[in-house]
């Protein structure tokens, strides 16, 4: 039994028995990349695996015949996720501990009880973040709007009750990258945001980033640096092959943990160092003056 947070307890599930039912021929015409309950089961690099209540409780690597554990998750009796673990990873290994009050997340810890981060949520809706206070990189504040918001997806509307969507609200694929937090260059969330916003001195974004750049606010948590020269990985105003060099001796190596030379090898802003960023650099080699 994990300690009771603001009289809510929570407690790990009964351990569930993995069930995976894939119609093995798929003559009823259905994607072999779905099961029955249309869970995403398989790609190229991944194997999901759920429980019988169609809850993501452990990821392996598909292309490796050990079937290697990448990611495993916990709920408790209610359904709500309270521990996921990456393992297999490299710098990306680590557990996570959620601490719910009532179906909103108020703190996250790691696999020692540390306090990662903390979240205070406003009384209007169950999704109304107004704080964020991350240990390791201070205090953000969300301000909860109708306007400069990208809403795509939504199968019900952009917006649900009395709510309306805003004059220049988005939606559109925000295309982000694979941690689900930064916007690659070519989304169309990338400087489309609230143009009258006045940061406050010394402002940043969740990176640590001035809050504004390109001189417009982008729509989401991160800002997206635009370079003259898209390709200009080592930043010396030119793309060739010193470029491709620099991506090219970068596979592989973590996107987003604050590591410059990572960041900037991931010219195409997918969250990877791999081929697609060489191809990206050499399809523009000599187009920077």
């Amino acid at each position: 039994m994990r300690p009771a947070v603001n009289g809510t307890a929570l407690r790990l599930a009964s351990r569930q028995v993995d069930i995976i039912t894939l119609n093995a021929d798929h003559t009823d015409g259905t994607d072999d990349s779905t099961d029955r309950a249309g869970n995403f089961v398989k790609d190229n690099s991944y194997r999901n695996v759920y429980d019988a209540w169609h809850r993501l409780v452990k990821v392996r690597a598909s292309a490796d015949s050990r079937a290697v554990t990448i990611q495993t998750a916990e709920f408790d009796a209610t359904g709500r996720r309270i521990q996921k673990v990456v393992t297999n990873s490299g710098d990306l290994d680590a557990t996570t501990v959620y601490l719910y009050d009532g179906q909103q997340i108020i703190e996250t810890r790691d696999g020692s009880s540390n306090v990662v981060a903390q979240f205070i949520h406003g009384t209007q809706y169950i999704d109304e973040l107004v704080m964020a206070r991350i240990t390791a990189k201070g205090d953000f504040y969300y301000h909860q709007d109708a306007d400069f918001n990208c809403v795509f997806g939504n199968l019900e509307g952009n917006y649900s009750g009395d709510a309306v969507a805003g004059p220049n609200d988005l939606n559109v694929d925000p295309q982000l990258d694979n941690e689900r937090i930064h916007l690659q260059r070519s989304s169309p969330c990338v400087d489309p945001g609230d143009p009258n916003l006045d940061p406050l001195p010394d402002e940043t974004e969740i990176d640590n980033e001035d809050r504004i750049q390109n001189d417009r606010l982008d729509i989401g948590a991160v800002e997206t640096p635009l370079t003259a020269c898209e390709g200009d990985a080592n930043g010396d105003g030119e793309v060739d092959p010193l470029d491709s060099g620099y991506v090219l001796a970068r596979f592989d190596c973590p996107v987003g943990i604050g590591d410059p030379a990572c960041d900037a090898a991931d010219v195409n802003m997918d969250g990877e160092v791999n081929p697609l960023d060489s191809g990206f650099v050499r399809a523009r080699f000599g187009e920077c003056p």
